[in-house]
Parts: structure tokens; sequence; C-alpha cells
């Protein structure tokens, strides 16, 4: 499918439901003015870890949307990379057990391998989406290469199993340019 439209979508898995319920349990409840510094407080993250920010496919979502905002007025570079686990041979893997466990430690090799202002989501079982900000088109495999290396650092046939595209966030809200992620015409 389309991975840019299902991130402009409203209703990703019944997101615009749910969006719908958080908006109206947001407009009960009523909090009292305060004052800047209680309210960066409270912004604040609770568990702060080094790394990239992993937030849910929908804060994602937002986060893509702002950044295709802001690149528009600084022109800084933005990519957006697709972390996919393979069977090894470049088609989705089709075991369930191995793409929970190989999942698990891809979320966690992400999280460990990028920096602290790139932010990741799980897009399917098998997929991850990373939003890379301030690199260029060269190091995104650099950072797919460090990515692959720190998955595969217990168990070296795991190199096998990842694979990668990436566009930059320009190029994929070009109208005329929708993005397909694919490798040696397998589209995913």
């Amino acid at each position: 499918g389309d991975i840019k439209e299902r991130l402009k979508e409203d209703d990703i898995r019944g997101g615009a439901f749910y969006l719908q319920q958080f908006e109206q349990m947001s407009s009960r409840l009523n909090y009292k003015p305060q004052e800047l510094g209680d309210i960066k407080e409270r912004l604040k993250e609770d568990d702060i870890r080094g790394g990239a920010f992993y937030c849910s496919l929908p804060s994602f979502r937002d986060s893509y949307r702002l950044v295709s905002r802001i690149i528009e007025r600084n022109g800084q570079s933005v990519y957006l990379m697709l972390c996919s686990i393979t069977n090894g041979k470049g088609m989705p893997m089709d075991k369930p057990d191995k793409l929970e466990v190989l999942s698990v430690e891809l979320q966690n090799t992400i999280q460990q391998c990028l920096r602290k202002g790139d932010s990741f989501t799980k897009y399917s079982p098998s997929q991850f989406l990373i939003l890379l900000v301030g690199t260029n088109k060269e190091n995104c495999s650099m950072i797919f290469d460090r990515i692959q290396r720190y998955f595969s650092r217990e168990h070296k046939s795991w190199k096998q199993y990842l694979d990668y595209f990436v566009s930059s966030v320009a190029e994929v809200d070009q109208q005329d340019s929708p993005i397909q992620f694919n490798t040696e015409n397998k589209t995913w």
C-alpha cells in the first residue's frame, strides 16, 4: 500500500473513532490556569532514555506532518526510512513466532542505534518507520548498516532478515511521486 496515504489518512485502523473519543474526553477535562514552568514540567518525558523516540503510529503521523511543514520553511533534510523484517529472501517473514522475536529485537535496536532527535514507530508486524532529521541520503545507508550490525550482534544470521527503503520527506510529499517501498521490484 501507499505509506504516504496511510500516514495522512485520519482513519488508520479505526483511528478516526479513537481520535473522536479522545477529543470528547479531553473536552471534559477542566485544567486550572497554570504557570509556564508547571506546564513545561507536565509536558516532559516521564522516561528519559537515550536514543530514538518511539511513538504510536498516530503520534508518528502527527510528527511527520509537523516536520513536513517545518522543512517547507527551512529546507532542512529529513528522510523517512522503512525497515522491514523479511524471510531472508526479500519477502515478508511468514513465521509468526520468529517474526515476534525479530520485531522486538528490531524495536530495541532502533531505539539504541539512533539519535535522540529521531523518531520511529511500528508500522506493521514486520515494519518500522523512522524519521531521520538533519541527515543526508549517504548517511541513511550508514544508519541502516549500524542498525543491521547491532540487530545481528548476537545472531550473525539475522543480518539477512532486514531490508530497508529510504526517501526524503520532500520527495514523499511531491504529488507526482507517490512513495513506493520496494526492493528489487518487490513491492511491500
